[in-house]
């Protein structure tokens, strides 16, 4: 039996774990926390789920809130200044998403992991220790970029566009805002020049909550949390600026408070594309995914946790087929008829009715054609109206194929 150490226990390293046990392989999956430090700690993300996403969570038996989860019914857009709206747009969705605080999440699959067989191992897991399983494994995977590990690999100048954060975040977990009137919704306010609010309703440890993300562009006027000393001020601050920025949002925040005592976290990030094979001194290899390799948004933002879900069904879509401990690219990663890269990692969460209008610069998307592509089909997900290609490599015969009509 084939065995796979994955490195990082949250949302693509569990669902990608508990997948390939089901597949019939041995799996190690390696946490630098217990379920009980998970579930005792800060909260990690907002982690908005919908439809395509939480389809991968209920083929693998892992949905386990759907009946206790408050849902996501549809989606509500906003965009202006002051009381003047310029934007103004509201609908339902095909299927409810729902949120569900990893401090709750992570220890339930941890567990399951366990009972369906998988071995989980708690430690801090630097060079050494990935050395030490890329020898012993088929296949060592790290899903957990933090630390020396997510150094090994290397930063891709081609798709990483940026090089400084375009937001800070702030998250916060609430009870008390008032219900909307028609349906529960994902919120997106916008303040162009300024930031946007994005709200939705959730699951924390003491219930049914709503969750607040403020995202300030970096030394606007909403930049301000590093003025915030507790978490009773990061309210008091995230309250003002929904009064003052968001207007059209300030009667359901008057009477919020906070869920529990980490229920808040302000971060940003540089959005960053890493090449998906990381090379140990010793010259073995690691396969990345998840945040690992694109950090195209900020861990604590809702699209972070269904674009790790993406990538965590589609590496085990792949079956990973590979040399104990020194794993060849073109077999780590597989490759089409036609030689070119079918990287399993990453992918993009992009909308079920459009897969080629993706906004995130990622390796791969669902855009890629099914069957054996050619350079002229193979796309990276870019911003509508655009098309990248890879280049073809010198043994690659030059292509005539032609996109879809209608394709950009």
């Amino acid at each position: 039996m084939r065995k796979i150490t994955i490195i990082g226990a949250g949302q693509a390293g569990l669902q990608l774990g508990i997948g390939l046990l089901g597949q019939g392989y041995a799996v190690r999956i390696v946490s630098n926390r217990s379920a009980e430090q998970i579930g005792a700690g800060r909260v990690m993300s907002s982690q908005s789920m919908y439809d395509m996403a939480l389809a991968f969570e209920r083929e693998l038996g892992i949905a386990f809130w759907d009946d206790e989860c408050p849902p996501t019914d549809g989606v509500h857009m906003r965009a202006g200044s002051g009381d003047q709206l310029l934007i103004d747009w509201r609908g339902l969705m095909g299927a409810p998403g729902q949120s569900v605080d990893q401090r709750i999440k992570m220890p339930v699959w941890m567990a399951e992991f366990q009972r369906r067989g998988g071995e989980l191992v708690i430690e801090d897991a630097g060079i050494p220790e990935l050395e030490r399983y890329a020898q012993s494994s088929d296949l060592v995977i790290v899903s957990t970029g933090k630390g020396e590990i997510g150094k090994l690999f290397e930063r891709d100048n081609d798709l990483s566009a940026f090089d400084a954060p375009l937001r800070t975040i702030s998250l916060t977990y609430v009870h008390g805002m008032k219900p909307r009137e028609d349906f529960s919704a994902l919120n997106i306010s916008i303040n162009p020049g300024i930031g946007e609010l994005v709200n939705f309703p959730g699951m924390t440890l003491s219930g049914p909550c709503d969750i607040i993300n403020l995202e300030c562009i970096p030394n606007g006027p909403m930049d301000r949390w590093h003025e915030v000393q507790s978490q009773e001020e990061h309210l008091a601050l995230a309250v003002q600026m929904i009064e003052e920025y968001f207007p059209w949002e300030a009667e359901r925040c008057q009477n919020l408070r906070l869920t529990d005592d980490q229920c808040t976290l302000v971060g940003r990030i540089t959005p960053t594309v890493r090449k998906p094979v990381g090379y140990l001194p010793s010259g073995r290899t690691v396969l990345g995914m998840a945040d690992v390799l694109v950090l195209a948004r900020d861990p604590t933002t809702p699209a972070s946790a269904p674009t790790s879900t993406c990538n965590a069904s589609s590496t085990r879509a792949r079956r990973p087929s590979t040399t104990r401990g020194r794993v060849p690219l073109s077999r780590a990663i597989g490759t089409t008829p036609n030689g070119w890269p079918s990287s399993p990692t990453p992918i993009c969460c992009c909308l079920p009715s459009r897969y080629s209008r993706c906004s995130a610069p990622v390796a791969a998307c669902r855009s890629w054609p099914r069957t054996s592509p050619t350079p002229s089909t193979i796309r990276r997900c870019s911003p509508p109206g655009t098309t990248t290609a890879r280049k073809p490599s010198a043994s690659s015969p030059p292509s005539t194929a032609k996109p879809p009509e209608g394709e950009p």
